[in-house]
């Protein structure tokens, strides 16, 4: 059984396409555009709420100042 959350991501993340640009909010926005990215979208370009452009994360965010979004971005505005 899923959580509605869980049902939320799932959802959101099947209605963003490949080579879709998101403007992307830590937490569940977040999850869903991840998901999204390593499961049917490789070319989603993710712009976090924190500036944060072309970030390739090895993690989940923890925050919009969390580290992992800065290394290896194309742009930090």
């Amino acid at each position: 059984m899923f959580s509605r959350s869980e049902m939320m991501v799932i959802a959101a993340s099947r209605a963003l396409a490949n080579g879709d640009v998101v403007f992307v909010g830590v937490g569940l926005p977040n999850l869903a555009c991840n998901l999204a990215k390593r499961l049917h979208a490789p070319s989603l370009q993710l712009v976090y709420e924190a500036g944060v452009f072309g970030a390739e994360p090895e993690r989940q965010a923890l925050s919009i100042g969390d580290p992992c979004l800065v290394t290896g971005a194309a742009s930090v505005c």
